[in-house]
């Protein structure tokens, strides 16, 4: 008689149907509330976990959105961005 190698019981285990999501989902956030975040950050100079905790969402999903907001700052604009860049270096 042959065995499977591995056979997945997670959902005997957690009491759990078969096919039904273990754990929360991932919420969706709508564009208005990315940029808003963003712009908070921007704008603030508080630290991003601090608003992140405020708006009751992920640091790293924040740190993320900078990320994406800037490369599409950097490609829309190259010029701007630059100047923006360098404003922000010598205001710190």
């Amino acid at each position: 008689m042959s065995f499977p190698d591995r056979v997945d019981t997670r959902h005997a285990r957690h009491g759990l149907a078969k096919g039904v999501p273990m754990g929360p989902q991932r919420r969706p956030f709508s564009p208005e509330f990315k940029a808003d975040a963003v712009a908070l950050v921007r704008s603030s100079g508080r630290s991003v976990s601090a608003i992140a905790r405020e708006l009751g969402i992920g640091a790293s999903n924040l740190r993320y959105r900078l990320k994406e907001d800037e490369a599409d700052r950097r490609t829309a604009d190259p010029d701007r961005f630059a100047t923006e860049t360098a404003e922000s270096a010598e205001n710190r």
